[in-house]
């Protein structure tokens, strides 16, 4: 009986070290991010240690923090401040009101391998087709993206998957390109 009970626990010792180790990954934070007035910032995250650089008027401004959970802290002009990261990983809202948004500007490739491609201001995003045309327009949301088709209006939802991949509701799902 007692080594069941040591083998149980183990396999659930297992199972929370798994779903801690998926929940830290869907939490990376490196890349770039778009405030609400377009100002990018770079996160570099190191474990749960994250650098902050962005532009504030002519000055590079760093910024050292730490990740939590979904709670973000950075020290700014000896002040912290903190966010909270959304679940999909696409914004940060910050107490103080402002957010930031996962910058997803470059070229996907569709499960066709279609190119298309992605420009975001802010958390506005339009996705334009190979030939440049303009496919659709949308929002980066808490909870996701949301897209208009341009020619029937439909509305399709998605997440990113990490950090090089969109699954949109409707099943498809867009990679990134390098």
């Amino acid at each position: 009986m007692k080594q069941k009970v040591k083998q149980l626990i183990i396999v659930v010792v297992l199972i929370l070290g798994i779903k801690t180790t998926a929940q830290a990954s869907t939490l990376a934070l490196d890349g770039l991010w778009l405030d609400e007035d377009n100002i990018k910032t770079a996160i570099v995250q190191n474990d749960n240690k994250i650098i902050l650089n962005n532009k504030s008027g002519n000055q590079l401004v760093k910024m050292n923090g730490v990740v939590k959970g979904n709670t973000i802290t950075v020290s700014v002009n000896q002040t912290n401040l903190t966010g909270e990261i959304s679940e999909d990983n696409l914004v940060i809202t910050w107490k103080n009101g402002s957010k930031w948004f996962r910058d997803i500007s470059g070229t996907w490739e569709n499960q066709k391998g279609s190119n298309i491609s992605i420009e975001q201001i802010g958390s506005f995003v339009r996705v334009k087709n190979a030939a440049g045309e303009v496919q659709s327009v949308g929002f980066m949301k808490d909870n996701g993206i949301v897209l208009i088709a341009k020619v029937n209006n439909e509305t399709v939802a998605g997440s990113l998957m990490e950090e090089n991949g969109i699954v949109w509701k409707d099943g498809s799902m867009w990679r990134k390109k390098k």
